[in-house]
């Protein structure tokens, strides 16, 4: 059947006051196995502004985030 072999996986992102940080998680075995992980800052308070401009600079900032850690899940 389709997809019976793919691992599962789950991406976890946290938007802190001063910086970003992303884990993504596997399960293995009925558990939970660290992938990869990454963290990087940002200006402060930059998820409190609600400006366009803040709003696309923390999305780049997300992005190249994924893209440093090698985060695989979709």
């Amino acid at each position: 059947m389709f997809g019976l072999n793919k691992k599962r996986s789950y991406l976890g992102v946290d938007f802190g006051s001063a910086g970003l940080k992303a884990v993504e998680l596997a399960v293995e075995k009925g558990k939970p196995r660290l992938v990869t992980y990454g963290l990087t800052e940002m200006p402060v308070d930059i998820v409190r502004n609600v400006s366009p401009e803040a709003r696309d600079q923390a999305v780049a900032s997300l992005k190249a985030l994924l893209a440093q850690a090698h985060v695989t899940t979709a």
